[in-house]
């Protein structure tokens, strides 16, 4: 089993955090796949995600990554948002676990 501390969406190419909440989630999703590359996984192994959220206006931000790395509604992991205080200006984060 795996599993994470809090992933943001900070864009590693340039060490910056996205101020549009489309691109932040775009952001982090991709560092949950490096994550979980450098776990030995895929994200096909993910069977649990909390999100947390600064505000739930930014849940549909999240819901478009989420709907491209989990394409299939039957095969999806189980994910539990909720609303909370993030630092240094991320509008979003997620926990996951994930079963190799």
């Amino acid at each position: 089993m795996v599993f994470s501390s809090g992933i943001a969406g900070r864009d590693t190419a340039n060490d910056r955090i996205p101020e549009d909440p489309d691109t932040q989630a775009a952001a982090m999703f991709d560092n949950v796949r490096t994550f979980m590359k450098n776990a030995g996984g895929s994200p096909d192994d993910i069977a649990y995600v909390k999100v947390y959220l600064t505000d739930e206006k930014y849940r549909d931000s999240v819901n478009k990554e989420w709907v491209k790395m989990f394409p299939d509604e039957h095969s999806r992991p189980a994910r539990h948002a909720i609303p909370a205080p993030i630092r240094g200006g991320y509008f979003f984060q997620i926990e996951l676990i994930a079963v190799l």
